[in-house]
């Protein structure tokens, strides 16, 4: 493993890398998800991950250990329903996903700092983020890094599997 990450900001010509690193992340899902559940596909994530990373809202940014792509993350306001609405003072931290080699060195916790700190400069109050509510890995570290389960689960669609929230004042 290198030793040096670069960061950087997340553009609209990363959402290729960007979804590659989403989708494996996914393909880990496989430890806890019910049998014959399926990730989402790196062709399935990039459409919205250029979106995303397209808008002037969405705040992201990439880790690189060169010649690859270590982490990503990204956050924004935060919204419901149909039409979204905006939640006022509330951010939304979209993705954080590191590759499996960089587990446990730090690296995501760096990378929640930086949306954490993007977020409180931006002047929210508060934070949320989804979570698959059976990725126990995932869950210790958020609440690890301050994060706490706010009891609401829903069903994703997206991923096929129940999801749950999490929050953090900021």
């Amino acid at each position: 493993m290198p030793a040096e990450i670069r960061y950087r900001p997340a553009t609209p010509r990363d959402a290729t890398i960007v979804a590659h690193l989403i989708a494996a992340g996914f393909a880990t899902y496989r430890d806890f998800a019910p049998d014959g559940w399926n990730p989402r596909t790196p062709m399935q994530e990039e459409p919205e991950v250029y979106d995303r990373l397209s808008r002037g809202d969405v705040h992201a940014r990439v880790a690189l250990a060169d010649p690859d792509l270590a982490g990503f993350t990204g956050w924004m306001p935060a919204s419901h329903g149909r039409p979204r609405r905006r939640i006022p003072g509330r951010a939304h931290l979209w993705s954080l996903f590191v590759a499996p080699a960089w587990w446990g060195t730090g690296l995501a916790a760096d990378l929640l700092a930086w949306s954490v700190s993007g977020m409180r400069e931006s002047g929210y109050t508060e934070a949320q983020l989804w979570t698959p509510n059976a990725h126990a890995r995932a869950r210790a570290f958020y609440e690890r890094e301050g994060w706490a389960p706010s009891g609401i689960t829903r069903f994703s669609p997206e991923l096929g599997l129940d999801v749950i929230l999490y929050e953090c004042d900021l």
